[in-house]
């Protein structure tokens, strides 16, 4: 039995008291529970409510025995019909007019808000996918550039113009170099990056919509 039990319990014996008597007869063992470390063997060392209530009404010189008309059936479902009580409270009609209400009132706030919300995430993508496509096509340019400039730097050696030659071919080794260092990376950001960007806008756009993927 727990606390909650005990009491409507004791209170349902001591139903015959006028409110005052039956509030002050058990507050003592509410607050005595409360304050107790074990609760079960605190109920089991008082006894049953009903021998609880005998003994208030004698300690209060009356000689009626504990009534039993008012004590609840079961003790539990009453509990938790107040526990749910106090967790849960519908809205009334007027409490939903008025959130409607206040809903059209501010609509065009948070829709303005929506809005800016939804072009700023707009602008960020481009952004990305504009950063995205310069690399890559920088890296491409690079790479393009530096295998024409090493085979011109080739025919130049075998032409008898050692020296340009030379220069041409180390200019455009650097170049390879260069457009290979930002492809790898660039590349692989394009091939994880933009699949996940599109999963993310996907996945949004299914919460805000409620829209379910097949077989869920």
């Amino acid at each position: 039995m727990t606390k909650e039990q005990f009491i409507e319990e004791l209170k349902g014996h001591l139903s015959s008291l006028p409110r005052e008597e039956l509030d002050s007869a058990v507050k003592y063992y509410e607050e005595y529970l409360e304050d107790s470390e074990d609760v079960e063997e605190a109920i089991k060392s008082l006894g049953s409510p009903k021998s609880v209530a005998g003994q208030i009404l004698s300690d209060m010189g009356r000689t009626e025995e504990p009534t039993t008309e008012n004590v609840p059936a079961v003790t539990g479902e009453v509990v938790n019909e107040k526990k749910k009580k106090k967790e849960k409270r519908q809205l009334t009609a007027l409490e939903t007019v008025l959130i409607i209400i206040l809903c059209v009132i501010t609509s065009p706030l948070w829709l303005g808000l929506a809005l800016t919300l939804l072009g700023l995430f707009i602008a960020l993508v481009a952004v990305v996918f504009a950063l995205l496509i310069s690399v890559a096509a920088v890296s491409i340019a690079l790479v393009l550039a530096g295998c024409a400039g090493f085979v011109a730097g080739i025919a130049m050696i075998f032409g008898g113009t050692v020296g340009g030659g030379c220069t041409l071919v180390g200019g455009s080794l650097l170049c390879l170099a260069i457009g290979i260092l930002l492809a790898i990376p660039g590349w692989a950001i394009i091939v994880k990056v933009i699949p996940a960007l599109f999963r993310g806008i996907v996945n949004l756009f299914r919460k805000i919509f409620h829209i379910r993927k097949k077989g869920e």
